[in-house]
């Protein structure tokens, strides 16, 4: 069987990759690994390294799309794609990154990782995620099977889109080697290197207008002004370009000085800024997915992440739940988790309960079976 797999291309190097390249790698190579009597052609608009995989039975196809108009896409995803999927005889298409060709008859799965682009303002310069958001629905109507990684991401696919649930296979995703719980003197070591020795809190993610990050700040003063304590946050992200107002934001905050913006943090080093912490913090509402929460449970740190979303699903009773809305409520869960030993260490207990799910070869094998499903 020839497969085609279309995705993004990967940074040249890993230290650059972030967890969506991360995802790209683990899948492409655990099913292909898996699968040596098949051939595997990935597809991506431009050409990228293809030494991680070593793999025999993988072959890159570049189709020269480096342009990033809103005609560069139709033209590929209606003309360069299919005509792709035609030469190369290919009896399935997995797309790993929510994007379909709109006119072939090769039967397709497609990967669904996030939908927080339905609920977000793109920024006009952003053709790609608009060119998704405007053709989301066509590409899972035309979908053989979809994959995706929660049962608070189905529900929004059931019901917005009117997709039937018999096509939608929920499967939980895989974590990082590299995350796992630190001993003492490593977590002493992380400390010492960002804190001068104090305790943390961490946000894990993007910086963005979107990711309410201005609430949780609010709720961190809340335990500054109330405990006095000498907790810092530390912020591990990319900051968004576009949210212009932040840098200013962080000038005017009163705690700033307990506040550690570490910007982009390669894999590695997240890892052990995570194992070290004294808990994860996750304040989104738009999110269908959290790695960074799923990686804390790896590491038995516990979270505090927002009501009434996918972290209650990811998880569970590891974790303290706010309202995301109100920072009151914010900072007391800060406080109520900082003050109570025995609440933290019932927390950490719940970990083993939801790392145990997520696994890249559980991942793998069953994106894989949900392909073999429209070739049959």
């Amino acid at each position: 069987m020839r497969v085609v797999i279309y995705t993004d291309i990967l940074p040249k190097s890993e230290k650059d990759w972030h967890g969506k390249d991360w995802f790209i790698y683990e899948i492409i190579h655990c099913i292909a690994e898996a699968h040596s009597e098949h051939e595997f052609i990935i597809v991506s608009k431009e050409s990228f390294d293809e030494s991680p995989f070593h793999l025999e039975n993988l072959k890159h196809v570049s189709l020269e799309s480096s342009h990033s108009t809103k005609f560069s896409y139709y033209r590929l995803f209606n003309w360069k794609l299919p005509a792709l999927l035609k030469e190369e005889k290919a009896d399935a298409l997995l797309s790993l990154n929510g994007f379909l060709p709109m006119k072939s008859k090769t039967p397709s799965c497609l990967v669904v990782q996030d939908i927080s682009f339905i609920q977000t303002n793109l920024s006009k310069s952003d053709n790609g995620q608009r060119y998704l958001k405007k053709h989301f629905g066509e590409y899972l109507s035309n979908a053989g099977s979809i994959v995706t990684f929660s049962d608070y991401c189905w529900e929004k696919l059931v019901n917005t889109f009117k997709i039937s649930n018999e096509k939608i296979s929920v499967i939980r995703k895989g974590i990082h080697n590299d995350f796992r719980p630190l001993g003492w003197q490593e977590r002493e070591e992380v400390k010492n290197k960002h804190t001068d020795g104090r305790e943390y809190f961490i946000y894990a993610g993007n910086i963005s207008g979107d990711k309410n990050i201005i609430n949780m700040l609010k709720g961190f003063s809340v335990l500054k002004k109330r405990l006095r304590s000498n907790m810092v946050l530390i912020l591990a992200g990319k900051e968004d370009r576009t949210y212009k107002e932040f840098p200013e934001l962080m000038r005017s905050y009163h705690f700033r000085d307990d506040v550690k913006r570490l910007g982009y943090v390669p894999v590695s080093q997240m890892a052990k800024l995570v194992g070290a912490a004294y808990a994860l913090i996750s304040p989104s509402v738009m999110e269908s997915y959290s790695s960074s929460v799923t990686e804390a449970l790896r590491c038995k740190v516990p979270v505090l992440a927002a009501a009434g979303s996918v972290y209650e699903e990811l998880a569970g009773e590891a974790a303290l739940y706010f309202d995301p809305f109100i920072p009151d409520d914010i900072g007391d869960k800060f406080c109520q988790i900082y003050k109570d030993e025995n609440l933290r260490a019932m927390l950490i207990a719940h970990t083993d309960e939801k790392s145990g799910q997520f696994n890249w070869n559980k991942t793998s094998d069953a994106i894989w079976n949900c392909m073999l499903q429209v070739v049959k």
